[in-house]
């Protein structure tokens, strides 16, 4: 009987990631309809969000239960997603999107392609057969499972068990690197766009740039904070490399997602997310016993190592967007000569 809440209130969780799993998709799509002058912002612009949520919980959750129960906290975060709702929903009926206007009537297509071609099965396997897409889907897997499983959901369990700090200081040393996250994430996404307005610097050599930073900084930082312990101030400065520098992808991985995948850059982020949260579902669920079975330093070793792989997936296929976007929008003539 003492189990039932828990496993209601398991199952509203689970209820709640699903809904919220539509945010980051929806997101995209609109992205996708942004002008490219100043998309690299935009996407700045979302991944901050993030950042800034987990700041404010990482800051403020400590305190707040030193304080009270669990159950303020649940309430608080209710009451905040009901007035995000409603403001989104106003928003929605003030520009005429979304569930309150129609969406334009469809065309037959005139397409000869086989159905198994032209049905979503079809543009899955035909996007799996692109490195770059394939590498753009490997790094959000990464970046999924070192930035929510084990640089989110157990950084607090990290710097209790490896470092001796108490519940009640968690605060600054969980605080500070989501906050790294929104700085890095406007800052880069800004700089991204005015240089390639002002300056002329091509905006894919700017992407390829920004995302090695995002693969080579994070895996160093892995690899030091690997060989720490009982420093917090030391795992701290580190875990901002590692996590700050991780959000460079605003305006790398995620920039060239844009481009590749156009129009359809929403269903391209779909596919990336399903694989991430599975993977981010199997971290979470296999980190415990890493941790008890090898320690906290193999598990950062390993995830430094899965930073390298990443790297050598996406970065050498990152000068062939224009291929990778030809393929994602059906093009058969660069898919023969491909082939």
């Amino acid at each position: 009987k003492s189990s039932s809440p828990q496993r209601h209130h398991s199952l509203l969780q689970g209820l709640r990631g699903l809904l919220c799993g539509f945010g980051y998709p929806s997101a995209h799509a609109v992205v996708a309809t942004t002008p490219h002058e100043i998309r690299s912002t935009v996407l700045g612009l979302i991944n901050a969000a993030a950042g800034i949520g987990a700041m404010l919980a990482n800051f403020v959750l400590p305190e707040l239960l030193s304080r009270h129960s669990w159950e303020v906290s649940i309430h608080a975060l209710g009451v905040l997603s009901l007035v995000s709702a409603a403001a989104l929903m106003l928003l929605s009926l003030k520009s005429r999107v979304g569930l309150f206007t129609r969406s334009p009537v469809k065309q037959p297509s005139t397409s000869k392609n086989s159905p198994g071609e032209d049905s979503v099965g079809g543009d899955i396997l035909r996007w799996l057969g692109e490195p770059l897409i394939r590498g753009i889907i490997v790094w959000m897997v990464v970046v999924s499972i070192g930035g929510q499983a084990i640089g989110g959901a157990f950084l607090p369990t990290f710097f209790i068990e490896r470092h001796g700090l108490s519940v009640a200081t968690l605060g600054f040393y969980t605080g500070i690197p989501p906050l790294a996250q929104v700085i890095v994430s406007l800052s880069a996404g800004f700089a991204c766009d005015i240089l390639a307005a002002k300056a002329g610097i091509p905006a894919r050599r700017m992407q390829i740039k920004l995302q090695q930073l995002a693969v080579g900084i994070p895996m160093l930082s892995l690899l030091a904070l690997s060989q720490l312990e009982n420093q917090p101030v030391a795992a701290c400065v580190l875990v901002t490399l590692w996590l700050g520098c991780t959000s460079f992808q605003s305006a790398g991985a995620m920039a060239v997602l844009h481009a590749v995948g156009g129009s359809r850059a929403g269903e391209m982020f779909v596919l990336g997310n399903a694989f991430a949260k599975l993977g981010t579902l199997l971290a979470a669920s296999g980190t415990r016993w890493l941790l008890h079975t090898f320690g906290w330093d193999v598990l950062l070793m390993g995830l430094a190592g899965a930073y390298a792989l990443s790297g050598v997936l996406l970065l050498p296929h990152m000068h062939h967007v224009e291929r990778a976007a030809a393929i994602v929008a059906g093009d058969k003539a660069v898919q023969k000569k491909k082939d």
